[in-house]
């Protein structure tokens, strides 16, 4: 049995998405933390857990521009 490895982190994962390759659109909706109606963060909430979310501190630290071609543009989806 093969051993089990760390998961990746956010970044990690992004360049091994890539692969080495570079691309001329990128396409971003990152998993913002944001707040609902009553304040509480979602979708960290329990009753609002959906999936994990990023800080705007972290999304901010991903190698966006490792897998960005020199001449590129990106999109990204902002709440």
């Amino acid at each position: 049995m093969l051993p089990k490895l760390p998961p990746l982190s956010p970044a990690e994962s992004l360049l091994a998405f890539a692969h080495g390759h570079k691309f001329g659109t990128i396409l971003a909706d990152p998993p913002w933390q944001f707040q609902n109606r009553t304040g509480k963060v979602a979708p960290e909430h329990k009753r609002l857990s959906r999936y994990g979310t990023m800080t705007l501190e972290d999304i901010k630290t991903l190698p966006v521009s490792m897998v960005a071609a020199e001449t590129s543009h990106m999109s990204i989806f902002a709440y």
